[in-house]
């Protein structure tokens, strides 16, 4: 029977660690002001998250995608107290859109079986403030959150779940700094 080096061993554990790489990284992109307040608007519409075609075949990512808009609905109801209200009366609407564009979730299960090898969570949020009278984009800022392999093995999963808040709250925080 062969035996293994020190370094072979050293270095299949180093490979196995790393797990698979995340190759989506924060865009290099700066949100900007709009050019006006979100609270002109007289009613709100949230819009349910568009995900981009290549990252909606995965199970786990359209189930992130499902509670990220679970989560934005929470919490623009606690700043737009009209949000989708059927009988918003009249004067200027505000649709907002979120669209992700890309995402890769480590769901709880997979994160139980391969812990940190099977690498990073991420997430792209594009979030369009349209004026719908016009159609008019008024913002289009962009968020981005991670989850890293160890944190989320660690936390078996916790820490993938969070990024899912992060990323809601750092849009809420735009849509309040701007109202």
């Amino acid at each position: 029977m062969k035996k293994f080096s020190g370094l072979s061993v050293a270095l299949l554990g180093l490979w196995l660690f790393t797990g698979c790489s995340t190759n989506i990284h924060p865009p290099e992109t700066v949100n900007t002001p709009p050019p006006q307040k979100f609270g002109s608007f007289s009613q709100v519409k949230l819009e349910t998250s568009v995900i981009a075609p290549e990252y909606a075949e995965s199970s786990s990512s359209r189930k992130a995608v499902n509670k990220i808009d679970e989560l934005l609905n929470q919490r623009l109801k606690t700043v737009f107290p009209q949000l989708n209200s059927p009988n918003g009366g009249s004067g200027k609407t505000l649709v907002i859109k979120p669209y992700v564009e890309a995402i890769k979730f480590v769901g709880g299960g997979t994160r139980f079986w391969a812990g940190a090898m099977a690498g990073s969570s991420a997430v792209i949020l594009r979030v369009d403030y349209v004026e719908q009278s016009s159609g008019k984009i008024i913002a289009s800022p962009k968020f981005y959150s991670k989850a890293s392999a160890v944190s989320g093995d660690y936390s078996m999963g916790g820490n993938d779940n969070a990024m899912l808040n992060r990323i809601v709250s750092a849009a809420v925080d735009y849509t309040v700094s701007h109202r």
